[in-house]
């Protein structure tokens, strides 16, 4: 037992005479700015549940965010009409709406495939641009 006793002493002066070190944890870098749409169907006739989500990165703890759809064909971007405001908290944004497909209809009913992206802003004029959507609305 004391052979035990004292290799406990000895290790413990040695951990106390030996210098400290500190680990400190850097801070998380802030995410990169990014946002995304999602076009789902809804349980509601010639609706679709639109969802416009993601973060600014430097935002403030609350800040408003506008986001817009637009028609994507190459050649031209069509704002299709619908816009809306949503607070972000500390950069973080979502927003979930119904949607009727006449306003996804982009093509209007032309060439069959509509493409439909958001284009997202916030104060100080950061502006950032979701995946484009493809579908038959």
């Amino acid at each position: 037992m004391r052979i035990r006793t004292g290799l406990a002493v000895a290790a413990l002066a040695t951990a106390l005479s030996a210098p400290a070190v500190l680990v400190a944890a850097s801070p998380a870098s802030a995410a990169p700015s990014s946002a995304s749409l999602a076009i789902l169907p809804s349980a509601y006739a010639d609706h679709h549940r639109v969802l416009v989500s993601g973060h600014f990165d430097g935002s403030s703890s609350y800040s408003l965010v506008t986001f817009s759809l637009k028609g994507d064909d190459g050649w031209a971007t069509p704002d299709l009409g619908f816009t809306r405001n949503v607070v972000a908290v500390d950069g973080d944004f979502s927003y979930e709406a119904l949607v009727h497909r006449s306003v996804l209809d982009e093509d209007y009913g032309v060439l069959n495939t509509d493409e439909v992206f958001a284009r997202v802003t916030s104060p100080g004029d950061s502006s950032l641009r979701t995946n484009t959507v493809l579908g038959k609305f």
